[in-house]
């Protein structure tokens, strides 16, 4: 097998098919070719790959798809099929990250860990039900938000949340939801997020009715939500003078500049008109907005932001995933609340600049 091994390394370096006949006695070697040099190389199986992507995973935790074909093409002249390539990419992250399907049994005792290191956070783990009571539960959806999270946001933050979720790009699947605010200086701010298997009304209450016990009253605390809405807008019209007259709806600062636009969309549209006339103005547009949260965003870009800092990890394992994010959520604060420390004057490094430049035109 060794020897097979050393065949297989040597006939893929340099580029040449072999076969191997069921007799194991070699005769001849000839080593003399004329054939042309093969970029596709049966020899590169999954099982070869996968032992060459270990030693490339645990060098470089968030190798990519990309990456790995690259490595292979200037190392060994490779030309890979994807499909081949994704699945021994899946063997080496189970061998460097764990078994994917074993870690979902290892939950209860990561949601203990993070309640003994965070006292007062709130971990809950959502189980189904089994009929017979002596059978162990199956793991389902787990929430979490840290104490110092709840705090944080509530004393310096601006009363805006932005709810999301995205995929997970495992073979179990899933997706994460995210409740993401901003800090005074606009930078993003993790507040809670959840693993559920599938965005629904009943997981998406379920996550809003944690975050609401954690949070306090909304109303009192006088918090507004932003979600990424116009998606279903963009889906049933696709006219391009149509959702251009849609975010000139949104970004209107006046009412009467708001109602302008609005018979606009009435003539080119009547069905889409009446559907916009579905939803409160005050959720949707600038001019009937709150003052409240002290902030001018129509768009959900901060959950947006925190779903592609987290691509890689949403390639990963349950608790590989949920460790990164925790890691991820944190040094964020940390990093921002430096920059905000050194801040000498009474607004923010970002509004002050804002306030430079409107000044200045």
């Amino acid at each position: 097998m060794e020897f097979k091994e050393a065949v297989r390394e040597y006939c893929i370096q340099e580029g040449r098919r072999i076969w191997f006949k069921k007799n194991n006695n070699i005769k001849t070697f000839m080593d003399d070719h004329t054939c042309a040099r093969e970029t596709k190389n049966r020899l590169a199986n999954r099982k070869w790959l996968a032992c060459k992507l270990v030693k490339k995973l645990r060098k470089y935790l968030n190798l990519r798809h990309s990456e790995a074909a690259q490595y292979f093409k200037t190392k060994c002249d490779l030309d890979l099929n994807k499909s081949s390539l994704t699945r021994a990419l899946g063997d080496a992250r189970s061998v460097v990250y764990g078994d994917a399907a074993a870690q979902y049994d290892m939950v209860r005792d990561y949601g203990l860990t993070l309640l003994k290191s965070n006292p007062g956070s709130t971990v809950t783990i959502g189980v189904i039900p089994q009929p017979n009571p002596d059978d162990d539960l199956i793991f389902e959806k787990i929430y979490v938000c840290f104490e110092g999270c709840k705090k944080g946001f509530l004393a310096g933050c601006r009363p805006l949340i932005g709810l999301d979720g995205a995929f997970l790009k495992t073979r179990h699947g899933g997706q994460i939801l995210s409740a993401i605010g901003q800090d005074a200086n606009n930078h993003i701010y993790v507040i809670a997020y959840a693993i559920v298997p599938v965005e629904n009304t009943e997981n998406w209450r379920w996550f809003l009715e944690l975050l609401h016990q954690d949070l306090g009253d909304y109303k009192k605390n006088m918090l507004c939500f932003i979600s990424d809405m116009q998606k279903n807008f963009n889906k049933q019209w696709k006219d391009l003078q149509l959702r251009g007259l849609l975010w000139d709806c949104a970004r209107c600062t006046s009412q009467d500049g708001f109602l302008e636009i609005i018979k606009k969309i009435e003539r080119v549209n009547k069905e889409a008109w009446e559907y916009l006339n579905k939803w409160p103005r005050d959720s949707w547009s600038w001019a009937f907005f709150s003052n409240a949260p002290k902030i001018d965003n129509i768009c959900n870009n901060a959950c947006e932001v925190f779903n592609s800092r987290i691509k890689d990890a949403r390639a990963k394992p349950i608790i590989t995933l949920l460790e990164e994010v925790r890691m991820y959520a944190m040094r964020s604060i940390a990093r921002n609340k430096v920059k905000l420390n050194s801040n000498t004057g009474v607004l923010p490094l970002i509004q002050r600049s804002r306030l430079e430049k409107i000044r200045k035109e």
